[in-house]
C-alpha cells in the first residue's frame, strides 16, 4: 500500500486492498483507496451520449460489487438515474458547464456526494471504464486539514446553507437548501462550494478557510480502464479536472456505487 497523500492510499495487489479496505470501513486510516490493476478493462461498447442509453455491463457491474462488499449496503437516490443503483459518469451534450457528473468544460468542483443531505452515501466508488486523456479526478481527505488553522467552533454549527445539485432538482424541483455544519465529530466533512451559502461573517470567513486548505490538498488521480477508486464520503472530498468532450464515443466514462453503513437488509433506494 502506497500513500499518495495524507489519507489517500494506492494498492495494487489484493492482500493490499483487503487492508486498506479495514482502515476505510474502521474510518481508522486511509480515507481514499485507488486499487488499480482490475480483473476488467476498457469495454468494447463506446462511451453512450447520455446515462439512458447506457449498456448492460455485468462483468465490470459485478467487480465494482465484489470491490465494495464489505463496504456497507448499496444505496442509491430515486431522484438521480431513475434510481439505478449502478450509475454513469459520462460528458452529457448541453450540460458542459454544468456541476455534475456530466460535466465537463469546467472544473468539477471538490465536494462531498449529496452534502445537503442526512442520508448521504458513507463510501463513494468509480470504476473506470474509458479515460484515454487521463482526466484527473481530484481527492483531498480530513487528514490534510490543519485545525489549528480552522475555525472549527463556527463550522460545527448550523450556519450553512447546502442546496440539490441539478441533477436532483431536475426530478425534484421542490427540493430545497438545507441548514446543516460542515464540520461534525470525527472530524465529518459535509461541504459542496458550488452549491453551499454561509451565514455572513465569522461563518462565511471559516468556509472560506476549510475550502481554501481542502483545494490546496486536492490530489489528481488520473484513473485508468479496470482501476476502482474508493472514497469516504465522510472523511474527504473529490472533483475532476475539466476536459473538452468529443461525443464519438470515446469520452471518459466511469461508473458509480454508492453504500451505506446503516443496516439493511437489501439495496437501498432513497428519496431526498
Amino acid at each position: 500500500m502506497r500513500l499518495l497523500a495524507p489519507g489517500i492510499a494506492e494498492v495494487t495487489t489484493r492482500h493490499d486492498l483487503d487492508d486498506a479496505l479495514v482502515e476505510l470501513r474502521t474510518r481508522r486510516g486511509v480515507a481514499a483507496v485507488v486499487a488499480r490493476s482490475g480483473p476488467v478493462g476498457e469495454p468494447d461498447v463506446p462511451t453512450p451520449e447520455h446515462w439512458r442509453a447506457a449498456p448492460a455491463l455485468p462483468e465490470h457491474d459485478a467487480h465494482l460489487r465484489a470491490v465494495t462488499a464489505g463496504l456497507g449496503t448499496p444505496t442509491c437516490w430515486a431522484t438521480l438515474q431513475d434510481g439505478r443503483l449502478v450509475q454513469d459518469v459520462l460528458p452529457i451534450r448541453g450540460q458542459e458547464d454544468q456541476q455534475t457528473g456530466h460535466g465537463s468544460r469546467d472544473e468539477l468542483t471538490f465536494h462531498v456526494e449529496d452534502s445537503f443531505s442526512d442520508d448521504r452515501c458513507d463510501v463513494l466508488a468509480l470504476l473506470c471504464l474509458r479515460n484515454p486523456d487521463r482526466v484527473p479526478t481530484t481527492v483531498a481527505t480530513v487528514g490534510s486539514l490543519d485545525p489549528a488553522g480552522l475555525d472549527v467552533a463556527a463550522l460545527a454549527g448550523p450556519h450553512f446553507h447546502i442546496r440539490p445539485d441539478p441533477e436532483h432538482l431536475r426530478a425534484d424541483p421542490g427540493l430545497t437548501a438545507r441548514t446543516r455544519p460542515v464540520l461534525e465529530d470525527g472530524p465529518r466533512l459535509r461541504t459542496d462550494p458550488a452549491f453551499t451559502e454561509a451565514d455572513p461573517g465569522r461563518p462565511a470567513a471559516a468556509l472560506a478557510e476549510l475550502h481554501d486548505q481542502l483545494a490546496r490538498a486536492l490530489t489528481p488521480i488520473a484513473l485508468t480502464p479496470g482501476d476502482v477508486l474508493l472514497i469516504d464520503n465522510r472523511r474527504a472530498v473529490h472533483g475532476r479536472a475539466p476536459f473538452t468532450p468529443r461525443y464519438r464515443g470515446a469520452d471518459r466514462w466511469l461508473r458509480k456505487l454508492t453504500t451505506t453503513y446503516a443496516p439493511a437488509s437489501g439495496p437501498v433506494v432513497r428519496t431526498p
